[in-house]
């Protein structure tokens, strides 16, 4: 379903040289490498900001340039992909190959074949196929975007069809929109994960706050509507969504983007749900199986969680809830004393396994991790980036989640301090969201 070009060569190239003959604004790349240095064997993912839906993926093996454009991708990626095989094959001066044509190609015939009318006929053909594959076989796919992956499923494809004429345009404006969500007002939702007593069930939940616009994760089991003024309660996810009758727009198969509730609307909203309001969230909760409460009781009994890690990746785990904490409390140019309170609470209160562990066998103290963190040479994204890593690499799926889900409370809780009341999201200040929004990139992609 991809497409790819290639040119055979063993020249190596200077990779600014590449990039400068582009030109191309807002150029980012997934990968971190030396920028000053040859261009490197291996695979390399570009995407503008704030434009693609999906990067190009350009690989050299020492023999051969290939520039691959992704099922999915928009009109701009295809554009981007096609600039970057005319650049290359001018620098190297080399023909094209292309997987769909017999015969290399020079420049100008490349040209002359792949061009903005063929990358329109190939862009919609895709799109085409992606949305037929979900109608027919009511499958989920999943898209590497540019910044996050992107679900497209039946729902998503229904919620396109109601304007048959727009689909193509609708899907790649939520696409982009969904990859570059960050860049706008709007609160991107996290899943909450919760587990009773005896860990036999477990519950994932979204919150909206009165009068936020939010990004809510919609593959939850529950929905908690928050608000300064009545009580929070939970209620089934697909009553939240059946029931919910202000402006939304399905951004992809799991996730929501609700637009802010507030006054009379946000009461009708309540009063609505009122019907299937949960007297305990875990009434939706999913059984755990015998074999993760097995694993859960083994980590307790050992206290296993130090010995999964190298000594150095050990040490460096306890910075990552005051990585968070200075983000976010910093977000506004200063760290107040409501922002430190919530943080000490919420490390007192901690019921994580991994990261009470890690608070037991540390031997430094507080201030002596925040001076450190905040030394002029100190890069705490970078930091952060590898603690997740190493967290990724060493846990199950499952105690990673939970780790970094609890990491992500921390950094809500800070945000949420200085708002005035405990709620969710409500007068959290624009700064804070982009942080969280930021962190929660991380703890997603890392």
């Amino acid at each position: 379903m991809s497409h790819s070009f290639s040119m055979a060569s063993n020249a190596t190239l200077d990779y600014k040289t590449v990039i400068n003959n582009l030109d191309v604004k807002n150029l980012k790349l997934q990968e971190s490498i030396d920028e000053s240095s040859d261009w490197p064997q291996g695979y390399l993912h570009y995407y503008i900001d704030r434009i693609s839906c999906r990067s190009i993926e350009i690989s050299y093996d020492g023999h051969t340039y290939a520039v691959r454009i992704l099922s999915g991708s928009s009109i701009e990626d295809y554009e981007l992909a096609l600039n970057f095989t005319n650049t290359l094959a001018s620098i190297l001066d080399v023909s094209i190959e292309s997987e769909d044509h017999e015969k290399l190609l020079d420049l100008d015939s490349f040209n002359d074949i792949y061009n903005l009318e063929w990358a329109k006929e190939h862009c919609e053909r895709m799109v085409e196929l992606i949305v037929g594959m979900c109608i027919q076989k009511k499958e989920v796919l999943q898209l590497s975007g540019a910044t996050k992956n992107f679900s497209v499923g039946p729902n998503f494809v229904e919620s396109l069809l109601n304007k048959p004429e727009s689909v193509e345009y609708l899907f790649f404006e939520r696409f982009r929109r969904f990859q570059h969500i960050e860049s706008e007002d709007i609160y991107v939702g996290s899943k909450i994960i919760l587990t009773n007593k005896e860990e036999t069930l477990q519950v994932s939940e979204a919150v909206l706050g009165e009068s936020v616009t939010t990004l809510i994760p919609i593959d939850v089991d529950a929905i908690a509507i928050s608000s300064e003024e009545q009580d929070s309660f939970e209620v089934p996810t697909n009553a939240f969504v059946e029931n919910l009758s202000t402006p939304s727009t399905l951004l992809s198969e799991d996730y929501l983007l609700v637009e802010g509730i507030s006054g009379d609307d946000w009461l009708a909203l309540a009063t609505k749900l009122q019907p299937f309001k949960l007297k305990s969230v875990l009434e939706v909760g999913k059984p755990v199986s015998k074999e993760e409460r097995e694993e859960s009781v083994d980590d307790r009994k050992s206290s296993s969680y130090r010995e999964s890690f190298e000594s150095e990746e050990w040490e460096k785990l306890i910075y990552a809830p005051f990585i968070v904490f200075i983000l976010v409390a910093a977000a506004d140019g200063s760290i107040d004393s409501k922002e430190l309170k919530a943080f000490s609470k919420a490390l007192e209160k901690q019921e994580n396994e991994l990261l009470l562990e890690i608070l037991r066998h540390n031997s430094q103290n507080p201030q002596e991790i925040m001076e450190f963190l905040s030394t002029d040479d100190m890069n705490i994204g970078l930091l952060f980036k590898e603690i997740i890593d190493a967290i990724n690499q060493k846990l199950s799926e499952t105690y990673a989640f939970r780790f970094k889900a609890t990491i992500y409370s921390i950094a809500e809780q800070v945000a949420r301090s200085s708002s005035g009341f405990f709620g969710f999201g409500k007068k959290i200040r624009k700064q804070e969201k982009e942080v969280l929004n930021v962190i929660a990139a991380v703890l997603h992609e890392a």
